[in-house]
């Protein structure tokens, strides 16, 4: 499946396994759509997702108290 980015922005979630969330560090840059590494990247992700070594289906965030599964 071919993905088209737009915006891409790497945030930093920290999370050990059974271990509360850290703070998240937030970025508003974007990165170059462009670069061949950038796709690469975005690419991986999204392969890794639901694989035998990444049981994550989902993610859980919460924004302003208000908890969001995505």
């Amino acid at each position: 499946m071919a993905v088209e980015h737009h915006h891409v922005v790497i945030h930093h979630l920290r999370k050990e396994s059974k271990q509360r969330i850290q703070a998240p560090v937030i970025k508003e840059e974007t990165l170059n759509c462009e670069a061949e590494s950038v796709r690469k990247l975005v690419e991986g992700v999204i392969n890794l997702y639901g694989t035998k070594d990444n049981n994550a289906i989902f993610g859980t965030f919460v924004t302003n108290g208000v908890k969001l599964i995505h």
